[in-house]
């Protein structure tokens, strides 16, 4: 389940990507989960934690747009595509960039 603070119930999953031993969820709003194994650092959370519920990735989620200590997104760009592969993760935005971790 989610964490309510970052849920607004408003929001739908959109997109939803798997790797080996992970996931990504895009929801509606632009805001990107992972969770499962983090061998890697293929959740793209910065570290090698393993997550059992989903967790926003704040560099690439919309919730954080405004904090540009913490987000790549440029302004009016958003994650459109994620792919989950064995211990990797990509991600293309709106404005054609790709972001890989893992």
């Amino acid at each position: 389940m989610l964490n309510n603070s970052l849920w607004d119930s408003s929001n739908r999953i959109a997109k939803v990507a798997c790797g080996a031993s992970h996931v990504l969820a895009l929801d509606s709003s632009g805001n990107l989960f992972a969770w499962g194994l983090n061998l890697k650092g293929q959740l793209g959370l910065g570290d090698y934690v393993v997550r059992q519920v989903p967790t926003l990735i704040n560099g690439l989620s919309k919730k954080n747009e405004s904090d540009k200590s913490i987000c790549l997104l440029e302004p009016e760009e958003q994650v459109k595509e994620i792919a989950g592969g064995s211990i990797h993760s990509i991600v293309l935005t709106t404005k054609n960039r790709v972001f890989a971790f893992g």
